[in-house]
């Protein structure tokens, strides 16, 4: 069929906009008007604008914009009525068109009834979306209250682990202990470090539902990472009799700016899954440096995994069909892939049945900063060493006997001079009384809490470090304590290596400023 002349269309299109009383417009794919012919007055339609959202329009609410359909003796206003016809053409363009039905008095009669159902229709559409509006607000704030019990819990499971820890670890270094007794601490220090992964796991995999997690990015050290990660993992593979390595490739890079206590998290958690399902042989972690990225491989000679179960592992409380007799909860490979995913990287699986399985995990390499690299590069002299321990007196705050009976027994083993106030009140007695090199305090006590003690020390001119110990993993906890005026902070179970290590850390770094300040 042959087109007609462009003008002789043009008439005609005139003609029919003007018997008709025809409006018409052009929507974007967002359910927009971005152009108007025609009368948008006559048809009641008197807010329509260019830039007028269609899809708020009731009469037209549910109905798709990429397809083509036509309704009949709509009532668009409160006395006019139209067909509309919408169209998508071949170009990508959609328009909308309104043919008035006024003179068809029969014809409204007929469709009345459709109209009406059409007017139901609509309200129904109306409550279902503000239905699922609030059932969406509903299950926000049931995800958050979850998130704020298992935080909660996490708190009373962390201070009783640090008095089974602490005291676990105190007994086992006496000498004179039997082979028996000595099995038997291991078998406690082992359920204790199992009990806090699956705490830990718990908080994390709420705080990634309730969209709560943050990381903590900071300077590191590899080599001291990896150590620490071997020092916890190895004791656990000699216990199987199976060997265990650690190494990092001469060409890898050194120090990184990453969240050290994530990094590590993911490592135990590989780590701990390999000797958990490897019976007899070996495990290892490795690290390299390839396109940009750390390289992570941790390597088992266990049973290895079916591949069609390969993608299952890492989804939440999925385990595998055989590992029923083994503990867990099924969340660390699946806190693991999401640890790995906030930190911009990738894991991956190579395993083969009966041979064993590799874990890969690459994390883009972001450079320390230089002045943390030279600090770790210099090799400090016995004198260096002796003069940057100027911490001799410890003031520590903590209303748990417990675990303050603990902290003073190791902290005296090491050297320190500790006095214990059993709250904020005390302590803040005990400081004006005499000036402490350093602070400990919990931040949850009876009378006066850790926030307001810190509040009074700096108040009053306490420059001196302070710690704050807490058993809790809130957002941006990091940045309200700092903010508050602590030092540093410890999260429970406290782990003597790591508090020896803050202290040493705090003790260089008061050195430091008070030599810049001399200067």
């Amino acid at each position: 069929m042959n087109k007609l002349p462009s003008q002789l269309s043009g008439e005609i299109l005139a003609n029919l906009f003007h018997a008709y009383t025809l409006f018409c417009g052009e929507v974007d794919p967002q359910g927009k008007l971005v152009h108007m012919w025609g009368n948008n007055e006559f048809y009641g339609l008197h807010d329509w604008h260019i830039g007028f959202d269609l899809l708020e329009v009731d009469f037209l609410l549910g109905l798709p914009i990429d397809e083509e359909w036509v309704m009949r003796d709509v009532n668009v206003s409160p006395n006019n009525h139209a067909d509309i016809y919408f169209t998508p053409t071949s170009r990508g363009k959609r328009y909308i068109l309104f043919v008035s039905t006024e003179g068809s008095i029969e014809r409204r009669r007929e469709n009345q009834q459709r109209g009406n159902e059409l007017t139901l229709m609509v309200e129904q559409n109306k409550q279902l979306i503000t239905e699922l509006k609030q059932a969406k607000s509903t299950l926000s704030s049931e995800n958050i209250s979850k998130s704020e019990f298992i935080a909660g819990m996490s708190h009373e499971f962390r201070t009783p682990l640090t008095s089974i820890m602490g005291y676990t670890e105190l007994i086992s270094e006496q000498r004179g202990l039997t082979p028996e007794t000595q099995e038997h601490l291991g078998a406690i220090e082992r359920a204790s470090q199992h009990l806090l992964s699956l705490v830990e796991n718990l908080l994390d995999q709420s705080q990634f539902e309730s969209n709560q997690f943050k990381l903590q990015l900071n300077n590191i050290s590899l080599e001291e990472l990896l150590n620490e990660v071997s020092a916890v993992m190895a004791p656990l593979a000699g216990a199987k009799a199976l060997s265990f390595s650690a190494s990092i490739s001469a060409r890898c890079e050194r120090f990184a700016f990453m969240d050290n206590v994530r990094v590590r998290q993911i490592l135990i958690n590989l780590l701990a899954n390999a000797i958990k399902f490897t019976q007899e042989g070996e495990v290892s972690i490795n690290l390299d440096e390839e396109d940009g990225h750390f390289v992570f491989m941790v390597c088992d000679s266990g049973p290895g995994i079916p591949e069609l179960e390969q993608e299952n592992i890492f989804k939440p409380y999925q385990r595998l069909h055989d590992s029923a007799k083994i503990s867990g909860a099924g969340l660390g490979l699946s806190i693991t892939r999401q640890l790995v995913s906030r930190m911009s990287g990738k894991i991956e699986l190579e395993s083969t049945l009966g041979t064993g399985s590799t874990f890969i995990v690459k994390l883009p390499i972001r450079a320390a900063e230089e002045d943390y690299i030279y600090q770790k590069t210099q090799q400090m002299t016995v004198t260096e060493l002796q003069m940057a321990k100027e911490i001799k007196t410890i003031l520590l705050a903590e209303d748990n006997p417990d675990i303050s009976n603990l902290l003073k027994i190791l902290l005296q083993r090491s050297g320190f001079e500790v006095t214990i106030a059993e709250n904020g009140h005390l302590a803040l007695a005990y400081s004006r009384a005499r000036v402490y090199d350093l602070v400990i305090t919990d931040l949850h006590m009876p009378i006066l809490d850790g926030r307001a003690l810190v509040q009074f020390l700096r108040n009053e001119g306490y420059t001196n470090p302070i710690i704050a110990l807490t058993a809790s993993h809130k957002k941006n906890e990091r940045e309200e304590l700092f903010a508050a005026g602590f030092s540093e902070f410890l999260t429970k179970p406290i782990q003597m290596p790591d508090l020896l290590a803050t202290l040493d850390r705090l003790a260089h770094e008061s050195d430091s400023n008070s030599a810049v300040s001399s200067q």
